[in-house]
Order: C-alpha cells, then sequence, then structure tokens
C-alpha cells in the first residue's frame, strides 16, 4: 500500500519496502521534455493534471507535501479518475503531472519523464497493519514474502 498519512495512519504501524522518486510527466512535445530534470517552481507554474482527490485522497497529500515548503500552490487543471486518463490528458497538452517512477513503468512510452528537483518527497510503498493487533502467523508469512519481493529487481 501507499504510506498512510495524516488521520488514515492513526492507529497503523507501517513498515517502507519501496520508495519511489517523483517525476515530473509530460507530453513529449512539452518544452519541459528538453531540460535534464524539472523544479518544483517551474511545475507550480504549469498547469496541474492530477487524480480525483475523491479516490486518491494519499496522492493529494503528497503534492501538497511536494508545494508546501515552497509556499507554492498548484494550479489544478484536471482531476482524473484513473490513471489511463491522466496519461490521455498529459498526453494531448492539457498539462503536466506528477507521479511516481513506478507509474513511468505502467504507463509506457507515450510521455516523458524528467526528475522533479528541489523536492524531497518520494511515493512510499509498504505494508501495515494494526497497531494494536497481533499478526497472524499468515500474515506474518504475507508480509514475509512482501519483503522478499520488495528486495528484487524493479
Amino acid at each position: 500500500m501507499v504510506q498512510p498519512t495524516g488521520a488514515s495512519a492513526d492507529g497503523l504501524v507501517f513498515e517502507e519496502l519501496r520508495r519511489y522518486p517523483i517525476l515530473v510527466a509530460v507530453a513529449p512535445g512539452h518544452p519541459f521534455a528538453r531540460l535534464k530534470s524539472v523544479s518544483v517552481r517551474q511545475v507550480a507554474t504549469e498547469p496541474l493534471i492530477v487524480l480525483q482527490r475523491h479516490d486518491y485522497s494519499e496522492f493529494h497529500r503528497i503534492l501538497e507535501r511536494i508545494f508546501s515548503p515552497h509556499n507554492f500552490r498548484p494550479c489544478i487543471a484536471v482531476e482524473c479518475d484513473s490513471t489511463s486518463s491522466l496519461v490521455t490528458a498529459v498526453a494531448v497538452g492539457r498539462g503536466v503531472a506528477l507521479v511516481s517512477e513506478h507509474f513511468k513503468r505502467v504507463a509506457g512510452q507515450r510521455l516523458a519523464y524528467r526528475p522533479l528537483s528541489g523536492g524531497t518527497e518520494f511515493h512510499r510503498v509498504g505494508v501495515a497493519w494494526a497497531a494494536k493487533g497481533d499478526v497472524t502467523p499468515a500474515g506474518e508469512k504475507f508480509c514475509a514474502a512482501l519483503r522478499a519481493a520488495s528486495r528484487g529487481p524493479l
């Protein structure tokens, strides 16, 4: 799961298994596609394409952690209901998107991806369990399998 934050993390123990850097996804013809990296300030000046808050609240918390240290407010231009609609919106030039490195592996070559500079945020993925609960033997085996799989190649 994505690392829960805020109230959604209450009562949970989260163990990070992988972290993925944040990338800027742009249409291949976008001026950012010619850059080696894109700063948080540059992204803040562009229309931003995001996943809808209702279904992807952790995504919005990551965005807040990216922009708030710089006192920038992103200009959200489009909210998408799925990653495929996000890819389409970026590909047709409606704006740019902040995505994690593993998104790039799923979305393919339709977009150009550049590292986000000036940000310290990562997309953290791991396993979580109730802080006041016992993990069953089957749950322990499952967690051990996830840990082993996460040490493998991407």
